[in-house]
């Protein structure tokens, strides 16, 4: 898992072949990053993308859990942001409280959200999912 304390806030991009999980806050605070890529990712943590002024493009790994109890995962600014994400990634479901989010079973290349660019209730520029761009 990437914790905070592990990212060099003059990288640019950042590719993490092998990591499946983004921990609280991890990648937060970032001024310089633009590029974000984890293959493998499945699990995102509160606040780990928040203040990442210059970030253009995300590259994640099918996402089966999303957490933002203590905060939001991403800021405000999504829709500046290119979203790539897994051809396997499935629609994620919010619990009642809107703080937990679980993969289902239904694929979400071209659902209602990957249509409207939407992902765990956040708006971005493009979303990309297997071979559909939205």
């Amino acid at each position: 898992m990437v914790s905070y304390e592990a990212l060099n806030t003059t990288t640019k991009s950042l590719k993490l072949t092998d990591t499946e999980e983004i921990g609280e806050f991890a990648i937060c605070d970032n001024e310089t990053l633009q590029v974000f890529e984890a293959p493998k990712l499945r699990t995102i943590y509160s606040g780990a993308f928040l203040y990442c002024p210059h970030l253009q493009t995300l590259r994640f790994g099918p996402i089966e859990n999303a957490e933002e109890f203590n905060s939001p995962i991403f800021d405000n600014e999504t829709d500046r942001i290119d979203l790539i994400l897994s051809s396997d990634q499935k629609e994620l479901k919010e619990d009642r409280n809107g703080s937990l989010w679980e993969a289902s079973q239904t694929p979400y290349a071209d659902s209602y959200d990957h249509n409207t660019k939407h992902f765990i209730n956040n708006y971005f520029k493009s979303i990309i999912c297997g071979h559909s761009k939205h």
